[in-house]
């Protein structure tokens, strides 16, 4: 690393700003083309390399230039604020496509209830094997989440949305039967 680098370091490490700004001014652009080339997203690319530069004014001072390079530490600050955008955005598509799932199934037992009393709905729900009961009187009864029926039945979330839509296509085919 060269010394004027070590200089800016040093400056901004003792509360110098400007210094600080012109540490990450002329890091900027590396760091942005290499998140860019993670992103292969103009937008994405400049919101994680803004959120990184952040996070090296609020480190600024941990970082040691016996250890590494600035450049290396920074593109580090980079990829592990890359890696927690990137387990963000699946955390919230994740709860998107549950949310959107659950939605789904409510309108579905709506639906239903619509036509139905609550006495002949239960009459359905009863006749539904113990299976396909139990989701459904879990989620829609007690308001449980995909999560807690899973634990609480000991079986795969995946497994509780598929009996669920199981259960109620099956009362809907009963319910379709008797009109």
């Amino acid at each position: 690393m060269d010394e004027r680098t070590i200089e800016l370091v040093k400056a901004a490490q003792e509360g110098n700003r400007y210094e600080l700004a012109q540490l990450l001014h002329e890091s900027y652009t590396t760091v942005y083309k290499y998140l860019l080339k993670l992103t292969l997203n103009e937008h994405e690319a400049q919101d994680i390399t803004q959120d990184a530069m952040v996070k090296a004014i609020e480190k600024i001072n941990s970082y040691n230039y016996e250890q590494s390079s600035f450049s290396t530490w920074l593109i580090t600050i980079a990829r592990n604020t890359f890696i927690d955008s990137t387990r963000k955005r699946k955390r919230f598509e994740k709860y998107k496509a549950e949310s959107k799932i659950e939605s789904h199934y409510k309108a579905q037992l709506l639906s239903l209830d619509d036509y139905l009393q609550n006495d002949e709905l239960i009459s359905y729900i009863r006749r539904l094997s113990p299976k396909l009961k139990a989701p459904i009187i879990l989620k829609y009864g007690y308001d449980f989440s995909y999560k807690e029926i899973a634990r609480y039945l000991r079986i795969p979330i995946g497994t509780v949305k598929s009996r669920i839509s199981n259960g109620i296509k099956a009362m809907r085919k009963e319910l379709k039967s008797y009109e």
